[in-house]
């Protein structure tokens, strides 16, 4: 019996591991394969080595360059050690190899793909999703943080405008402030360091008003704070260096008396990230470790004594040190001492705590606006000061003018001096008159100060013109007094020719012409003359006259339009008048009356559906006539 070897057709070979053995050809194949990986793990590893020298190259001269630029070179790291300085250059190494690593493998795919016309889809996709997917997974994740923490605030805080003003010669440091909400443990921290501009201590009477008042009343610090909402507690601390002294203390917070309004702007923001908003408040922070919290309405918190603190002698030492690259040294102590016995600190402190009941009067203010700055640093920006109406207020250290909102002059006043005349002059209740003169035209500025009608001898205040602005004012109040003029001019014709006096009617034309050459209303006035002296046809001959001088003027251009819309709409020319009265609305589509003769005029033409279209139009536009009326009761149909 013959035997058969029966074969069963596999879709691939399969072959044991003693078969694959057998093979002849295996030794040389496994050969191959190990070198082959030995090779691709050099070459892998080359490539990385120079991936990570270009890295480092590369990001040396970013920092390079970084450092380079004026705002990078405050960066620059100086007597820090060298591991430190390499270490903080790792997040821009890591970002540029990344960088590298990933264009390299695009780079692999594609040329594998030429070369071979084999597409590693997978690889491709988890490329694409690292070089794409990632860093919009990382700026999504940023905005989503960013939004969580807005929402978050919003929740729990609330904006506090906050101005901390102290007497420039206390020589305030390190003012430390916690904003404490003691039920819900939340708290909100402020620090502010030391002044930068402390040269002028002891020094002060040397300079001008303006920068005098600027050192004494301008503000340490001045932003919009968060605090928590119903912060009943403050915690509070600073060291003054002209007193030798550091306070710190806690106190009860009257967040009750801050009256907060729903803010409106932005409005393209939620209305519950918007918040709510309150006045600038101030804290002033005073000699002796006194503090008072105060916004323009009124004290918010009582003057409260804080505990002074014992410290050691080296941290008082440091403090002082703190302010050698400012003030030499060797002078603090003595001018110290000059400034202790001057006792100005004390008379400022008085100063701010003085209110008298005074006015602002003058010539020339007419469209004029005042704001004011006081010795509390309160900042009048959205309730300007009233002229002749006293009231009683701080005295004031600063004046800002403008005309039509075009600030053109400041007025710097020296109110330690003003304060000490005012103390020397009378026992009267003092009732102060700032009185202004005022002459745009040739940028003059007087200011006269009086108590119960008494000129008071001070002169100590400056003013500030700004050129640019004060041209612009001055060219604003000619066109506002040219206007005005040209009013009277108009209003005493429409007057002469409703008495029918036409003869000293066209006289009046002719003098406002002489006075203002370009004055196209003028124009309207002598057509109507024209007409009421000399009829139709002499006024239809000069049409082409009155629409050529009036045709830079939209608005008297539509009234010679309507002119003689009307006298065509008299004869019965419907067509013509028409015409004008649609040459009238195009020219100044802002007056309704030129629709509402376009919808009589279609009334008289028998065109029912116009009238009632234009007629319509009026009542959208909140005006009628008993034409109107008529045209819309009898729905475009003339009767």
């Amino acid at each position: 019996m013959k035997s058969y070897t029966t074969y069963t057709k596999l879709d691939r070979p399969f072959f044991s591991l003693s078969e694959i053995i057998s093979f002849p050809i295996f030794p040389i194949a496994a050969i191959a394969l190990v070198s082959f990986g030995i090779l691709f793990f050099v070459g892998l590893t080359v490539m990385l080595l120079a991936n990570v020298a270009i890295s480092v190259v590369l990001t040396f001269i970013f920092h390079g360059l970084k450092n380079a630029s004026p705002n990078g070179s405050r960066n620059v790291h100086s007597g820090i050690p060298g591991l430190i300085v390499i270490l903080s250059l790792l997040p821009t190494f890591l970002v540029i190899l990344g960088i590298i690593l990933i264009t390299n493998v695009g780079v692999y795919i594609g040329v594998t793909f030429l070369h071979t016309g084999v597409f590693y889809d997978l690889y491709f996709y988890i490329w694409l999703f690292v070089l794409l997917g990632v860093p919009i997974l990382y700026f999504v994740g940023i905005e989503l943080n960013y939004r969580f923490q807005l929402y978050k605030q919003a929740y729990y805080f609330t904006p506090l405008p906050l101005d901390i003003i102290h007497d420039y010669e206390l020589l305030t440091t390190n003012v430390a402030l916690a904003f404490l909400q003691t039920e819900k443990k939340l708290m909100a921290t402020l620090t502010v360091g030391i002044r930068k501009d402390v040269e002028h201590i002891g020094k002060l009477i040397g300079l001008s008003v303006s920068e005098r008042n600027n050192y004494l009343y301008e503000p340490m610090y001045g932003a919009r704070v968060y605090i928590p909402k119903e912060t009943n507690r403050l915690r509070i601390s600073w060291y003054s260096v002209m007193e030798d002294t550091y306070y710190e203390d806690e106190i009860d917070f009257p967040f009750n008396s801050l009256v907060y309004v729903e803010e409106k702007y932005p409005s393209d923001v939620s209305k519950f990230l918007r918040g709510k908003k309150t006045d600038r408040v101030t804290l002033a922070l005073l000699k002796g470790g006194r503090i008072e919290l105060f916004n323009k309405q009124q004290i918010l918190l009582e003057p409260v004594l804080l505990k002074s603190v014992v410290v050691s002698e080296e941290k008082k030492k440091h403090q002082i040190e703190s302010l050698a690259y400012l003030y030499p040294k060797k002078n603090l102590p003595k001018q110290i001492e000059v400034i202790n016995k001057s006792h100005t600190i004390e008379k400022r402190a008085e100063l701010s705590n003085f209110q008298c009941n005074w006015q602002i009067t003058g010539t020339g203010l007419v469209g004029h606006n005042i704001e004011i700055k006081d010795v509390r640093n309160n900042y009048r920006t959205s309730d300007p000061i009233p002229f002749t109406i006293f009231e009683r207020r701080p005295l004031p250290i600063f004046f800002e003018i403008d005309y039509r909102k075009n600030t053109w002059l400041h007025i710097f006043i020296d109110a330690e001096k003003l304060f000490g005349l005012i103390q020397a002059a009378s026992d009267k209740e003092v009732m102060l008159s700032f009185d202004f003169a005022l002459d745009v035209e040739t940028g003059a500025a007087k200011l006269t100060i009086k108590n119960n009608d008494i000129v008071l001898p001070f002169t100590a205040w400056e003013k500030k013109i700004i050129e640019h602005r004060w041209k612009e004012a001055k060219e604003e109040i000619i066109q506002d007094n040219a206007f005005i003029i040209k009013n009277n001019f108009l209003k005493e014709i429409y007057e002469l020719l409703v008495a029918k006096e036409y003869v000293g009617a066209q006289q009046v034309c002719k003098k406002a012409l002489e006075a203002y050459p370009y004055f196209p209303m003028i124009y309207f006035y002598e057509a109507r003359l024209l007409w009421y002296t000399d009829g139709c046809e002499a006024c239809y001959a000069k049409k082409p006259y009155f629409l050529e001088k009036t045709k830079t003027d939209p608005h008297a251009l539509a009234h010679i339009y309507n002119h003689y819309g009307c006298l065509y709409d008299e004869e019965k020319r419907y067509a013509e008048s028409l015409a004008c009265f649609q040459s009238a609305h195009a020219s100044y589509p802002k007056e309704v009356i030129y629709v509402a003769n376009i919808a009589e005029v279609y009334y008289k033409m028998k065109n029912a559906k116009k009238a009632l279209h234009y007629a319509n139009k009026c009542i959208e536009k909140e005006f009628t006539s008993e034409m109107v009326e008529e045209i819309i009761a009898n729905k475009g149909v003339m009767v």
